[in-house]
Order: structure tokens, then sequence, then C-alpha cells
């Protein structure tokens, strides 16, 4: 995380465990919407549902545990996420919009 901080990072995806799940944006291990990083696990290709622990981490937005796929489109200033499931049902979104003064707004 010191790196993707360093270096202005917004968002990380990774793929390692057996569920979907998006972080709030963090920044030296605490919640921060001004400066924060968001991680994103999109590792469902063989998810059930039963896999997925009911409890959240203090970290966690959103998790599910379902097959499913992340659809991202990005312009000059503004990124939209969506985690789309087998089935084709969004769901989870993320628009994160980015200012000329490099300023971030999370929303979703």
């Amino acid at each position: 995380m010191p790196i993707f901080e360093q270096y202005g990072v917004d968002l990380v995806f990774n793929s390692h465990t057996i569920v979907y799940e998006r972080s709030h944006p963090l920044r030296a291990d605490k919640i921060d919407y001004d400066e924060g990083i968001v991680y994103i696990v999109a590792g469902g290709a063989g998810a059930m549902p039963e896999w997925l622990l009911p409890k959240r981490d203090w970290h966690t937005s959103q998790s599910l545990a379902v097959p499913h796929f992340i659809q991202v489109v990005v312009t000059t200033d503004h990124l939209m996420l969506r985690a789309i499931d087998h089935e084709g049902r969004l769901f989870d979104s993320l628009q994160l919009k980015k200012g000329m003064n490099g300023r971030r707004l999370f929303l979703g």
C-alpha cells in the first residue's frame, strides 16, 4: 500500500479469493474519501454463495460470492466500474470522477 499511496494510485485490481470484494477508499489503514485507494478483488469465476462469510471487515464496502465479471469504462476524467453476475445482473457499481486539480469524487 505505501507505494500505491506514494504515487497517487486511485484503484487497484487483484484476483486472489473466491469472492468479489470492493473496499472503501483506504489510506494509511484508514477510510479516507479524499486520498484513499479503492481495492477490488475479482475472483468469482467459481464462487459459491456459501463460501462467503457473512461478517465484513471494517474496510469492506461490498462483497458477494457469485460467478462474475467486472466491466470498466474509462474516459479522461471519469471511471465507471460495474460488477455483473453470471446471469447478467448488476450487483455493484462505482464511479470515480477526477477534476483538473486531481481531486477525486467516489460515487457508489
